[in-house]
């Protein structure tokens, strides 16, 4: 390995997440791959506002944010499990969980 990101960070697992240093920007894709979700997915969440804003405006001409604000929102949404750091199931998130009551 000869980034400063560790090595099966690179490989996007939702369990990677935890390795990687606070401030290491992460697009919609790097997202979506945490979080067993595709990009326009992660789109879709930061146009309705779902989503933080992003940390950084323009990494490359797209937005980005921190993996810690990436971690921290997820676990706070029920997206990502805080005691395992595993994506959470579908079933589980509280907006979907809304959306079948009505």
């Amino acid at each position: 390995c000869t980034t400063p990101v560790p090595c099966r960070a690179r490989r996007y697992t939702s369990a990677a997440m935890n390795d990687l240093p606070a401030s290491w920007p992460l697009g919609a894709p790097e997202i979506g791959k945490f979080l067993n979700v595709g990009p326009r997915t992660v789109h879709a969440w930061r146009h309705r506002g779902v989503m933080p804003d992003p940390d950084y405006p323009a990494v490359n001409g797209h937005p980005a944010w921190r993996s810690d604000t990436v971690r921290s929102w997820a676990i706070a949404t029920g997206r990502l499990d805080p005691t395992t750091g595993e994506p959470q199931s579908r079933a589980c998130h509280p907006e979907i969980r809304a959306r079948k009551k009505k």
